[in-house]
């Protein structure tokens, strides 16, 4: 055997010991790697989903264990079920690799809640829906990382889950100028942030308004786009009104459910069509409570008022935070969110947080939010290549959206526009948008961002135009799930 036979022969060998070696680990995070890696198989585009399920219940949890255990159990079906049937499509109907998914879910005992098992399959999940595994798999993604992906891979991110705001920063506030007390009483003030001083008044065995609100009066006209106030719920308060006054006449009336904690609510006056912000002059605020106990009243539980700031028209529309609700994997991170124990918010991932994750992954980002107020983590997380698509705008509420943007991704609907036989991200966004508002009308909007100017846009609106490069749903148009289109 000549010198050049035994160096193809030892090439052979060496090819075969390679493609017997790999790489064993003790996370799923690299479930799917291999030892050896060619160049000619890292432009390969790669195909990754993360599906995050995160709380099963929202603010609205208390003590009342039938009530909660319903809910719980209701939501927990809607989540798994979307989560299981989102997983089946992306492996049965777009040929995903099953190592390629990360299903992160909090399980609940099966002795107590059903797991919708024709749906979901238990073996599916690779961890648990906290905010630390989900650092840990976005970061695989990133450059240098166990999972590094490229610009010519893609990857998908679905979050089911309860979302929200706060407007607490950012916003020049202002407060009141002076209060006529009527039957309200202080110690100082009729309204202070301070501990121990608040406005309050005593009502006796009247299921109804308060006769006397508590009246707030401008030296001047004042224009406002919204305001913030902080009040307190008890056994027999039911609802707050409050009414703004021009010369004598409601221009505004909101009527709030009263919360729970003495913490803030915000309200942005918005047109309930297009959601434009409004705007409007006032001289006068009248605060009222409502009871809906008559055999208890405000005697023994007056209704407080802690604080109550306006937000001026020339202040900037600027949201500070946005948030998702996370899973409680400890009792300590549940007490410290029901009674605020040490003053932490540790079941919350921030828009702030979920950017620092996802930075600097080069793959083609698809985003789908299912939460309320998904909208809000648009000017976050916008940019180059990432495709966001929330079920609704920032300050807008939302309902069962997932589904029918599933359904329109797995062909199960007539989303096909175009005709080409393949269901894009836009047709499947127009579809669900479509969907929603046959069934919701205006109350919510879902919204989508693709050019990278950090606006969500609504697909009846001029700005979204998927044959025009450069608008909102062009790159949309031209990303599939089972294939990658260059534009």
């Amino acid at each position: 055997m000549n010198i050049a036979n035994l160096i193809t022969l030892a090439l052979v060998i060496m090819l075969m010991l390679s493609s017997c070696i790999q790489v064993t680990g003790e996370t799923n995070l690299d479930k799917n790697q291999e030892t050896l890696q060619t160049t000619e198989d890292k432009e390969v585009s790669q195909r990754y989903a993360v599906i995050f399920v995160g709380q099963y219940f929202g603010m609205w949890f208390n003590f009342q264990p039938i009530k909660n255990y319903k809910r719980i159990q209701q939501y927990y079906t809607w989540y798994l079920n979307d989560a299981g049937q989102t997983y089946k499509m992306l492996r049965d109907t777009y040929g995903y690799s099953e190592e390629n998914i990360f299903l992160l879910v909090k399980l609940l005992p099966e002795c107590l809640f059903d797991i919708p098992t024709e749906q979901f399959n238990k073996s599916w999940v690779d961890g648990t829906c906290d905010e630390e595994i989900l650092e840990d798999v976005l970061t695989s993604f990133k450059i240098g990382g166990s999972n590094e992906l490229s610009e010519n891979d893609s990857l998908l991110f679905l979050m089911i889950d309860h979302g929200g705001i706060y407007d607490d920063g950012g916003i020049n506030w202002v407060k009141p100028d002076k209060v006529n007390y009527n039957d309200w009483r202080c110690e100082f003030l009729a309204i202070d942030n301070l501990e121990n001083t608040f406005a309050s008044y005593h009502k006796t065995f009247d299921n109804n308004w308060t006769d006397q609100p508590l009246i707030i009066k401008m030296d001047e006209l004042l224009k406002i786009k919204g305001f913030r106030i902080k009040s307190g719920k008890d056994s027999s308060q039911d609802k707050i009104r409050i009414r703004f006054y021009n010369d004598s006449e409601i221009i505004k009336q909101t009527i709030l459910n009263s919360w729970v904690k003495k913490d803030w609510e915000y309200l942005v006056f918005r047109n309930i069509t297009t959601q434009e912000i409004q705007e409007y002059e006032i001289d006068r605020i009248e605060i009222s409570f409502h009871e809906n106990n008559a055999n208890v009243g405000f005697k023994v539980h007056p209704a407080k008022v802690y604080d109550f700031e306006l937000w001026p028209a020339d202040s900037l529309n600027d949201i500070q935070k946005a948030f998702f609700a996370l899973t409680f994997n400890t009792l300590f991170k549940f007490l410290n969110w029901k009674f605020n124990v040490f003053n932490g918010e540790l079941n919350l991932l921030y828009d702030w947080e979920l950017a620092n994750y996802i930075d600097n992954i080069s793959a083609k980002m698809i985003f789908l939010f299912q939460p309320c107020f998904g909208g809000a983590f648009i000017d976050k997380i916008s940019g180059e290549n990432r495709i966001i698509c929330t079920a609704s705008r920032g300050f807008e509420p939302a309902d069962s959206w997932i589904g029918p943007f599933r359904r329109a991704l797995n062909k199960e609907v007539d989303a096909d526009y175009n005709f080409d036989g393949n269901i894009s991200i836009a047709e499947a966004y127009e579809y669900t948008a479509k969907w929603v508002i046959d069934r919701y009308g205006n109350l919510f909007h879902p919204i989508i961002d693709d050019n990278a100017d950090r606006i969500g846009t609504h697909y009846n609106e001029t700005s979204y135009n998927s044959s025009m490069f450069g608008m909102d749903g062009y790159l949309a148009a031209n990303t599939f799930l089972n294939l990658k289109i260059s534009v």
